[in-house]
């Protein structure tokens, strides 16, 4: 596990992912973690709070470089955009 914030809890470092050779940065993970988020909120019918994963998703896709990756986290933002109108 990564090291402590402030609050105690822990967190992963990109260090940390290249061991695992994981292809992306942590911040590279928030747009997929943002999209999930929000689509169970929208099950859930907290519709205020999927709209603001939505956006803290759509905020976050520049991190992610101009590959398939980041097309399919497009497409979804994109569909749940409109299941959220």
């Amino acid at each position: 596990m990564g090291p402590a914030c402030a609050c105690g809890r822990r967190y992963v470092t990109d260090v940390q992912l290249a061991q695992a050779r994981v292809p992306v940065s942590v911040a590279g993970l928030y747009p997929s973690l943002q999209l999930n988020l929000s689509d169970c909120y929208r099950r859930l019918g907290d519709l205020g709070r999927a709209r603001a994963h939505l956006a803290q998703a759509q905020d976050s896709i520049g991190a992610l470089g101009n590959d398939e990756y980041r097309q399919l986290i497009r497409d979804g933002l994109e569909r749940l955009t409109e299941q959220l109108r």
